[in-house]
Order: structure tokens, then C-alpha cells, then sequence
């Protein structure tokens, strides 16, 4: 009996010697499923179920190392942008390396889609210090950008955009970046030689991507203002082959009809070598605006909200706006439930109710655009 007893203290002071805990052993099992449950409903879409279990996670392990890994899921299905972001912001504290700027990505997407420029300068900033990594250095700098030129920080921009091309050749990171410095160079040179070279290196060099369509257009207009009917109706006409389904295609259409009295013709459009040493480094030249003369009949704007993980907060948000900003609608998909309201013919009045949604209802919308074709409708990004 006493040898009996003797082994069972042994076994136990080894236990405690080894930090073996048969409690602790059962609370990091219940941990572990608790956490598993929340992955599990998060992969099912139960949004409000994870918010609820997430939250007694960390009422039940505030010093759990998977505290961290809970914000990113619940920020992923969070009702609001402002609660997405405040959980990410906590995601990026609590995780380490990668992770937490993983999070940190978040954060600048979401400012981005807000128009919080300056908060998004700030973090995109900030984390362009910490990335050791060039790519996700790169993901930053492209944020950092994008909130330089709405500030009108033209040759801030442009810097950083020549530096993301130097430290990747992902099209993700070179198309935007080209696009970006395009716009940066139209600001500060016109029409100069530079913005025709970015034009046709993105045209050139990514033929079928979206960016490619935007760029296509660009050149078009381009050359419109400038008078260069046969380029202009040439570019254009590629637009609508090339990319028939896009909204720049309805831009460029319209702009064919107002073309048809100067009897264009078919040309080569690319500008090249000739053409570009033609031109000015700065263009000095006034042109008229053009971008919004003659938009198509079926070519709207809306300012759309969300999207939200549950419907019922979509139709509460759709019914506080429907007597002020109507037409609205609700669309589902699959990243959850979206809020279009309005249908305005330019974006100065698209402007003008983000801004009122904004300011009276407390709502940060993003203008898009809406394209409908034989009762069919087609949404566009900003």
C-alpha cells in the first residue's frame, strides 16, 4: 500500500516539476474547441454567432495567444466598417511579423473605401516602415499613393509609384502603379510626352486587363482634346472591340457619335517613338473638359454602402435613406449585402449625396458607376 502511495506522489511531483496540470490541460482543450467553433461558423457565414462566441472568447481568455487570430475572423464579419476597422487595429497589436501586417492591410483597404485620406496616409505610412518583406511593402506604398493623390500630392505620388515598380514586377503591383503615376503626370505635365509613354507602356504591356481598358480610354481622350480626331476615334473603337462589356466602352461609343462630323478614319493609335519626341515634357495647352460631355443614356451613378454581413442591417440602412436618396436597392453577394442609392447622371451630384450621406445620416459610401443593358444592371468600382 505504501509503495502504492509512494508512486502516485512521484508521478504527481513530476507532473508539477514538467508544469503538468490536468486542469490546465482541460482549460486549453476548451480553449482550443471554443476557437475551433468560431473558425467553424465563420467558414458557415454565421456572422452574428461568431461576434457572440468571439466576445466570450476573450471575456474567457483574455491572455489566449489566439486572441489575435479571433479579432481578424470577427473584424471579417463585423456589421459596420468602423467596427471592422477597430477590430483589425486590434488584430495588428496582438499578432506578430506578417500577421499583424496582414491586419494592418485591412485597416488601409477599409480607409481607402471610407475616403479617410489622411488616416489612411498615416497608417499605410507606418506600415511601409515595418514591412521588411519588399512585396508587402510594395501593398502599402500602392496605399500610400492612392491617399497622395487625393490629396493632391502629385509628386509625392508619382515618387512612390516609380519606387513599387523598381521593387516588383507583380501586375498587381505594377498595373496600379502605372495608372496612378498616369494620372500623377497628367496633374503636373498635361498631355505631356511622360503621359502618353505611362499610357502606352500599360496598353502594351497588360493588353487585356482592366487597367489596359482604362488606359485605352485615357489615350482616346487624349488625343480627343488634342484635336487628333483619327487617333482619338481609333483608341475609342478599341475600347468597344476590345472590351465591349466595360463602362469605358459606353464612354467611348458616345464619343464616337461626336466624332462622326470630322469623318474619322481607322489609324495606327499607339504613340511611338516619333510621336513622342513630338511632344512637350510639360504641355502647357488649356483644353475644354470632356470626360463627362455626352454620357450615355443608360450610364448612371449610385453611392453604394456596405457591404454588411446580415440582411436585416441592409434593410434597416435602405429604409433610414429611401425618402431622401431614393431609388435604393439592395444586392447581395458574396461579400455580403450592399446598399445602392441614387441614380445621378454625373459625378459632381454623386459627390454631392456622399457627402450628404455622410454629413446627415453618418454613412461613408463610395460612388460607382451603374450600366444598364436589356434590364440588366452592371456595377462598377469608383
Amino acid at each position: 500500500m505504501r509503495k502504492e502511495l509512494r508512486k502516485i506522489v512521484c508521478i504527481a511531483l513530476c507532473a508539477i516539476a514538467f508544469g503538468f496540470s490536468p486542469q490546465k490541460a482541460k482549460s486549453e482543450n476548451a480553449e482550443t474547441e471554443l476557437f475551433s467553433r468560431i473558425t467553424s461558423l465563420s467558414k458557415a457565414g454565421e456572422s452574428k454567432k461568431v461576434m457572440a462566441l468571439g466576445n466570450e472568447f476573450h471575456n474567457k481568455y483574455p491572455s489566449s495567444s489566439k486572441r489575435g487570430e479571433v479579432y481578424v475572423i470577427m473584424a471579417e464579419h463585423a456589421s459596420s466598417p468602423d467596427v471592422s476597422l477597430k477590430l483589425y487595429r486590434e488584430a495588428s497589436f496582438r499578432l506578430k511579423g506578417n500577421r499583424s501586417l496582414d491586419a494592418r492591410l485591412e485597416v488601409c483597404r477599409i480607409l481607402q473605401l471610407a475616403s479617410r485620406w489622411k488616416e489612411l496616409e498615416e497608417e499605410a505610412r507606418s506600415a511601409v516602415a515595418l514591412a521588411s518583406d519588399e512585396l508587402r511593402k510594395a501593398d502599402f506604398m500602392l496605399h500610400l499613393a492612392r491617399a497622395y493623390i487625393s490629396e493632391e500630392e502629385y509628386e509625392k505620388c508619382a515618387d512612390l509609384c516609380e519606387k513599387v515598380i523598381k521593387i516588383s514586377d507583380r501586375p498587381s503591383h505594377v498595373l496600379p502603379s502605372l495608372l496612378l503615376l498616369s494620372h500623377a503626370e497628367r496633374k503636373m505635365t498635361g498631355y505631356s510626352r511622360g503621359y502618353f509613354a505611362i499610357l502606352r507602356d500599360i496598353i502594351s504591356g497588360f493588353h487585356q486587363s482592366e487597367n489596359a481598358c482604362s488606359a485605352l480610354y485615357l489615350l482616346g481622350r487624349a488625343y480627343h482634346e488634342r484635336g487628333d480626331y483619327n487617333r482619338a476615334y481609333s483608341a475609342y473603337r478599341e475600347v468597344t472591340k476590345r472590351f465591349p462589356r466595360s463602362p469605358e466602352a459606353s464612354f467611348a461609343s458616345a464619343k464616337i457619335a461626336t466624332l462622326e462630323n470630322h469623318h474619322p478614319k481607322i489609324v495606327g493609335f499607339l504613340p511611338d517613338e516619333a510621336f513622342l519626341k513630338s511632344l512637350d515634357k510639360i504641355d502647357l495647352t488649356s483644353y475644354g473638359p470632356t470626360e463627362e460631355d455626352h454620357i450615355p443614356k443608360k450610364l448612371y451613378y449610385a453611392i453604394m454602402l456596405g457591404p454588411v454581413a446580415e440582411k436585416s442591417d441592409a434593410v434597416k440602412i435602405a429604409h433610414s435613406i429611401k425618402n431622401e436618396f431614393s431609388p435604393v436597392k439592395i444586392v447581395h453577394s458574396a461579400r455580403g449585402y450592399a446598399v445602392y442609392a441614387g441614380r445621378l447622371r454625373d459625378t459632381k451630384s454623386a459627390s454631392t449625396m456622399k457627402i450628404r450621406l455622410a454629413e446627415e445620416m453618418g454613412y461613408n459610401g463610395k460612388i460607382v458607376r451603374l450600366r444598364i443593358d436589356d434590364n440588366k444592371t452592371y456595377i462598377y468600382g469608383e
